[in-house]
């Protein structure tokens, strides 16, 4: 399959707690292969899934091919699909997931548009009315920043969107002003000889 040799094995015999996860990556790195090859036909992306997937998956499908689907899934490859994460991705525990989430903190270092990112991902589990709403207080709730955290608490209305440019803006200003500052002692070095003013 001519472009699919970035796209690894399923590996189903991993980590349990992370597979939900995984599976969900891998099938959206599959279907971003589909949209780059032009593959729509129905058959061959449920053949390209299985393929892909590795023997382990395609035995695992085999024994659950005639596990219940929707009424209104109709395509093979979306059944197939919706098989297979039913195994991979078994119910989630929505109190546990927003604990989780709520433990999530901005690291040292780490960019808003990254520290987003994982909030993101984590909220995809957690079932609230409004993931944006949540991850922007929990990016000004845990944020490195003071800084940072007042500029976004000085918005009357705040998107994610907002928040991440505005985070992208600092982190931007952040980076710069220390290649100043440490170009600044690296003059200041040279020019009195190494002798600390």
């Amino acid at each position: 399959l001519e472009g699919s040799s970035n796209i690894h094995p399923f590996d189903c015999e991993g980590d349990v707690s992370s597979m939900g996860p995984r599976w969900m990556e891998w099938v959206r790195r599959l279907e971003n292969y589909f949209v780059a090859s032009g593959q729509t036909d129905d058959a061959k992306r449920k053949a390209i899934l299985l393929h892909l997937a590795g023997s382990r998956v395609h035995a695992i499908y085999e024994i659950n091919k005639n596990n219940a689907v929707p009424e209104a899934m109709t395509a093979e490859y979306e059944k197939t699909k919706h098989r297979l994460t039913c195994i991979f991705q078994p119910k989630r525990n929505v109190i546990v997931e927003r604990f989780e989430f709520r433990k999530l903190k901005q690291e040292q270092g780490e960019s808003i548009e990254h520290y987003a990112t994982r909030l993101k991902q984590a909220a995809a589990y957690c079932g609230f009315h409004s993931d944006d709403e949540e991850i922007v207080g929990q990016i000004v709730q845990c944020c490195t920043s003071d800084v940072l955290r007042r500029t976004l608490l000085q918005a009357t209305v705040l998107t994610l969107d907002e928040v991440k440019k505005v985070g992208y803006a600092y982190d931007t200003v952040e980076c710069q002003a220390k290649k100043l500052e440490t170009r600044g002692s690296e003059i200041n070095a040279i020019k009195f000889g190494g002798k600390q003013q």
